[in-house]
């Protein structure tokens, strides 16, 4: 589910080189010149065609990973006891980016609702939601996640307030809830 280009890169050359033969072979049926112009034309329609694409995929980043940690830091309150969790199968990643603070990653709602307990600041991260990022020809089991974190999700959408979303491949949310 989570396929990345750069998992495909190693048919690269193999794709490259039956490409360049199909175009080879297609302009021995010209003479002269224009065999030429037409290996010309045909390689500047593939480049024309892929651009777009390859502007996007070496453009836009992946994940805001560190940015969200930095920002989550930045406006938790000093001595206040603010929790920071996060949800869903990419949520354990923002652990590496914390620096040193503590960030759960409950499992089901009933652990949520014991971990928020008497606080008054709340903060969940989101990443690459997999219902969220599913493709309409891709399964829906694919992309489902675990149970109990879809209540958390829900109760979040519902209680929280979208505090920051950081724009990428996979976007990274900032929910909060003061009590």
């Amino acid at each position: 589910m989570f396929v990345f280009e750069r998992y495909f890169i190693f048919a690269l050359s193999f794709v490259l080189l039956i490409l360049a033969q199909g175009i080879v072979g297609l302009a021995e049926y010209c003479k002269g010149i224009y065999k030429n112009g037409f290996i010309l034309f045909s390689f500047l329609v593939i480049i024309y065609v892929q651009f777009p694409t390859l502007n996007k995929m070496l453009t836009q980043d992946r994940q805001n990973y560190r940015e969200a940690m930095k920002y989550v830091v930045s406006e938790i309150q000093e001595g206040m006891g603010d929790l920071v969790f996060s949800i869903g199968y990419a949520g354990e990643h923002f652990h590496y980016y914390a620096s040193g603070m503590t960030i759960l990653t409950p499992e089901t709602f009933d652990e949520l609702s014991g971990l928020i307990q008497g606080k008054e600041h709340i903060w969940c991260v989101i990443t690459a939601w997999l219902p969220d990022i599913r493709p309409p020809y891709e399964d829906e089991a694919l992309y489902a996640e675990r149970f109990g974190q879809i209540e958390i999700y829900n109760y979040v959408k519902k209680h929280f307030m979208l505090k920051k979303a950081f724009a990428s491949k996979y976007p990274v949310k900032i929910y909060y809830l003061q009590r």
